[in-house]
């Protein structure tokens, strides 16, 4: 277990004992917590230093970098071989906010300017990111407009185990959904293809039951090539028959982190 998912189960159980604050939204990507170490996938590990409060930056980095094909982690989450960016919140009344990238052996390699002068403006803010990003895939990820791209990696949806009433099945369809039209999909596994399934455990804690979902890749011979953990409370009883919504919100998120993991997967399956 670790530190992170630790302290976020602790943070669950205090929410728990309260009995009067609402549940967060169930399985926002904010609870997505991607754990694979996978050799060849570029990555990117963030470092926020100075920033009072960073929930809504962590954020948008984390899906700008994402939509960039580059899976990206805050703090110490980041798999061994990572990049680092380090942001420096800037110093009153300046709103720049000096970025570094280093590659995975420490040294820097490139700089850039974060402008946060209108972050509380979240369209503002996720612009200013996306621009970052587009930066950093560049340096991390450089095109050669003479070679040939490589197709999407190939993925089948598998229903899951342990889920609470149809949530095998609802996870699986979710899943299928979320994924449609962004990732070649395929109807069953096959010797050439990926799989994406879910492993679900429900522990009731007072008021809440806790619902762990952890998502994995797994390679035509069935190795895990990645893995993804998310967990929240929910009313107790609310998952005891139909997933509904709650199904539909975590594959959403689970596939905005593992989709750029797929696309720098090799397209077909290791033999």
């Amino acid at each position: 277990m670790t530190k992170k998912f630790a302290a976020l189960i602790a943070a669950l159980l205090a929410i728990s004992l309260t009995g009067c604050v609402a549940p967060p939204q169930p399985f926002a990507p904010p609870n997505a917590e991607l754990l694979a170490e996978l050799p060849g996938i570029q990555s990117i590990g963030i470092d926020l230093s100075g920033f009072s409060q960073t929930t809504n930056l962590e954020y948008a980095l984390t899906g700008a970098l994402g939509a960039h094909d580059l899976p990206a982690y805050i703090g110490t989450d980041a798999p061994k071989g990572s990049y680092r960016l380090a942001i420096d919140a800037p110093i009153a009344p300046a709103t720049k906010a000096a970025a570094r990238l280093a590659d995975p052996k420490g040294q820097v390699i490139a700089q850039f300017e974060l402008d946060l002068a209108k972050a509380a403006d979240a369209r503002a803010l996720a612009r200013a990111t996306d621009g970052l990003a587009a930066q950093i895939a560049q340096k991390v990820i450089p095109t050669d407009p003479n070679q040939a791209t490589v197709p999407d990696a190939r993925v089948s949806v598998m229903i899951g185990q342990g889920a609470t009433g149809d949530g095998n099945e609802a996870l699986a369809e979710a899943m299928i959904k979320a994924l449609r039209g962004r990732v070649p999909l395929d109807a069953a596994p096959s010797t050439e293809n990926y799989v994406i399934t879910a492993r679900a455990n429900l522990n009731r804690q007072g008021g809440y039951d806790i619902v762990a979902v952890v998502w994995l890749i797994l390679d035509s011979k069935g190795r895990e090539a990645a893995r993804l953990a998310q967990v929240n409370p929910m009313p107790v009883g609310s998952l005891d028959k139909g997933w509904g919504k709650v199904a539909e919100q975590a594959a959403g998120a689970a596939a905005e982190a593992l989709i750029p993991v797929l696309r720098q997967l090799p397209a077909s399956s290791p033999k």
